[in-house]
């Protein structure tokens, strides 16, 4: 009698332990598909913002040189030149006569 109820029970437990592989082996792969999936889409995205950045930093850099010029003595003075007809003290103008 005793030896039938253990094998009854090693059964029962066969069977739980089967049936709990067959649970738990399909979600374990499932998480990791789900998981894989979202790094690709995040190593994706994380390329687009590489590149964002690198064109970001370049539009810097170029922002800079022009702040740069428009602050130079050769801006203000080609600016003071064209637009507001001023010259140097040493300087004679010639205008056309037409």
């Amino acid at each position: 009698m005793q030896k039938e109820e253990n094998k009854r029970q090693r059964s029962r437990s066969s069977w739980v332990v089967v049936l709990f592989m067959l649970v738990f082996i399909p979600a374990v792969g499932f998480h990791v598909w789900n998981q894989s999936r979202v790094l690709k889409d995040l190593k994706a995205e994380e390329a687009t913002l590489q590149e964002q950045l690198a064109e970001e930093q370049a539009r810097s850099i170029e922002l800079e040189k022009q702040q740069e010029y428009y602050t130079s003595d050769s801006y203000i003075e080609k600016v003071a030149r064209e637009q507001l007809g001023l010259v140097k003290p040493d300087e004679v103008v010639f205008k056309n006569q037409e």
